[in-house]
Parts: structure tokens; C-alpha cells; sequence
């Protein structure tokens, strides 16, 4: 029988151990997994951003390219809309396309000794100033502009323009600004006159040109009585919208030994005509 002593000492070996827990608190738990899903939040934020990012700049890039589509058209307009302006004044541009002609480039020059005249019809309201080669004037008669040699006048043209009175007497610019040959052809019926024309040519006059007009015309003998007929040459030029012409006058003017066509292209580069009423 075995005494309670309390004296008696109980060796280690007698005490029981408790074992050791070795499954993690939920404290801990909760701690090791908060880093993970912090990580995964920010990285959820990072991928949506940049897929919001790329989202925008392809819808931008989308954009963008579709503004070429519309900026030729624009431009298109616009181009139309400046080959088209012209047509806004008919009149000037059909006299510009009717006159205008590729040149040499050359200048032509008025010599220095020619004489410079200024003639006036009143009643037609026409100032005309022509430049005239030594020995040749130009003058109203009172009734027709005349160019002529000064020795013994047997060199005589006529000069007229498109302004004179109709039938019905009023007075106007009768040019159009149609073509040069038509219009001198149709003036040519309205004065009922027999010539006829035979052949146009256009030659350079500076930056325009003018038309050199072979007429056929009836021939006289000294009886009034027609004979034949004969070859005169025509000068027909545009300047400020109002046709301007110069024709053979007297026989000498038919003839070869004629000098008026060896100079008429200052004589024409000369003219300044204006209306005066």
C-alpha cells in the first residue's frame, strides 16, 4: 500500500505532455493569403486599364483614318469650283479664248520715228490713236477714218469698228465676242456686199494675235463695169471688246508695191480706241 507523501518527488517521465498543434491559426490564415489578393487585385486594375488604353487609341486610329475620305472631296469642290468661275462672265472669256494665241515670246516694237495720230468720230462716239510709218497719216474725213500715204494719197485703207449705228440708228458695240471670221463674215452680208472671203489666217500679235482675211472682190473697169475680180487682204483685231478692222481702199492697196501690210503689226500693236459716248 502505497502513502500519499507530499514530500515525494515526481520525476518528468511521470507528467504527461500535451502534443504540440500543428495545424496554422486562423489568424495566420488570413494574414499569408492578404498579400495574394492584394496582387491579384492590382493586377486585374493594371490589365484593365490597358485594355481600356488600347480600346481608346484603336478607336482613335479608327478615326483618323477616316478623315482622308472626306478631304478630297473638299478639295475636289474646290477645284471644280475654280475651273468654273470663269463662266460667270461669258462674254469676256469667249473674247480672251477668241484673241489669245501661243506666241514666240517676242515683243513687237513701234520704231521710234513713226508718228502717233488720234482721230475722232463724234457722232459714233469712237477716239481712235494709231502710230503711222514716215509718208503715212491717219485722220476722220468726217466720215470715215481713213490711213493713207501722205505724197499723193493713191495708198488708201479704211479703218472702222464694231461700234456704229444699226438700221433703226442706234448706236452700240455690235462685236459679241463670238468668233472674229464669223461675225466680219456675217458684216460683210449686212452691207450687202458681193466679197466673199477666201481664207483666214491667225497671226501672233504679242500675247494675242489678229486675223490676216484674203477677200475676193468684184474688179471695174473704168466704166463701173465688172471685169474679173481681185484678192485684197483684210485686218481684223479684238482690243477691249470692240473688233477693230482695216481694209484696202484704193487699187494701190491690192497691189504688192502696198505698205501697210509690211508694217501692220505695229500699226495694230499701236491702237488705243475708246468710246466716248
Amino acid at each position: 500500500m502505497e502513502i500519499d507523501d507530499p514530500t515525494h518527488s515526481v520525476t518528468p517521465s511521470e507528467i504527461p505532455v500535451q502534443p504540440l498543434s500543428t495545424q496554422p491559426s486562423p489568424v495566420n490564415y488570413q494574414k499569408n493569403f492578404l498579400p495574394i489578393i492584394f496582387g491579384v487585385m492590382v493586377l486585374i486594375l493594371v490589365v484593365g486599364s490597358g485594355a481600356y488604353y488600347l480600346g481608346t487609341q484603336q478607336n482613335n486610329s479608327s478615326t483618323n483614318n477616316n478623315f482622308p475620305s472626306t478631304i478630297p472631296q473638299d478639295t475636289m469642290e474646290s477645284t471644280t469650283a475654280d475651273q468654273t468661275s470663269p463662266l460667270v462672265n461669258p462674254t469676256s472669256n469667249i473674247n480672251q479664248s477668241a484673241q489669245k494665241t501661243e506666241t514666240s515670246g517676242e515683243t513687237v516694237v513701234i520704231p521710234s520715228n513713226w508718228k502717233q495720230f488720234t482721230a475722232t468720230d463724234s457722232d459714233f462716239g469712237v477716239k481712235t490713236t494709231l502710230s503711222m510709218p514716215p509718208g503715212y497719216s491717219f485722220r476722220f474725213s468726217g466720215s470715215e477714218f481713213m490711213i493713207q500715204n501722205d505724197s499723193d494719197a493713191t495708198e488708201l485703207w479704211e479703218y472702222s469698228s464694231s461700234v456704229y449705228r444699226n438700221n433703226d440708228g442706234v448706236l452700240k458695240n455690235h462685236y459679241d465676242g463670238s468668233s472674229r471670221r464669223a461675225w466680219y463674215e456675217k458684216r460683210l452680208a449686212e452691207r450687202q456686199s458681193t466679197d466673199k472671203i477666201v481664207s483666214v489666217k491667225e497671226k501672233p500679235l504679242d500675247s494675242y494675235s489678229y486675223l490676216e482675211i484674203t477677200v475676193q472682190t468684184p474688179l471695174y473697169d473704168d466704166r463701173g463695169i465688172t471685169s474679173g475680180t481681185k484678192n485684197g487682204t483684210h485686218y481684223v483685231y479684238v482690243q477691249s471688246n470692240i473688233l477693230h478692222m482695216i481694209t484696202p481702199a484704193s487699187n494701190n492697196a491690192y497691189t504688192s508695191a502696198a505698205q501697210i501690210p509690211n508694217n501692220i503689226e505695229p500699226i495694230l500693236a499701236s491702237l488705243i480706241s475708246v468710246q466716248t459716248k
